[in-house]
């Protein structure tokens, strides 16, 4: 059993974020204040090519639009998480969201994490 693997719609960008979604939402996750993930950036990484080409903010729009999808799809709808979900899309949807990624994706796996700890 597991969490349908990673989406073919976000190669290079997003496609982790995505694949950790869906893994938080079908499996619990112990919530910690501290960060235990690390995330490698080089000067020629997907997100630096695209954040160079002003295309970071849209491919991050696309991954917080299938997300607020596959939330109404699996039944989260009106949940914390869901709203929590749906206000990062709302705000990069205003523009200028790329400088606060870190930030908002650490928001986001945290609303995952306790609603599935709620669920539970």
């Amino acid at each position: 059993m597991g969490c349908g693997g990673f989406e073919d719609s976000f190669p290079g960008l997003y496609e982790d974020q995505a694949f950790y979604a869906k893994m938080w939402l079908r499996y619990p996750v112990y919530v910690k204040s501290e960060c235990w993930d690390k995330y490698r950036r080089h000067p020629n990484s997907m997100t630096i090519q695209a954040d160079r080409a002003k295309a970071l903010d849209e491919a991050r729009l696309a991954y917080l639009n299938w997300l607020n999808d596959y939330l109404r799809e699996q039944g989260y709808e009106g949940t914390e998480v869901w709203r929590a979900a749906r206000t990062e899309r709302l705000v990069c949807s205003a523009g200028g969201v790329g400088r606060i990624y870190g930030r908002t994706r650490r928001l986001v796996r945290r609303a995952l994490a306790c609603a599935k700890l709620t669920a539970t």
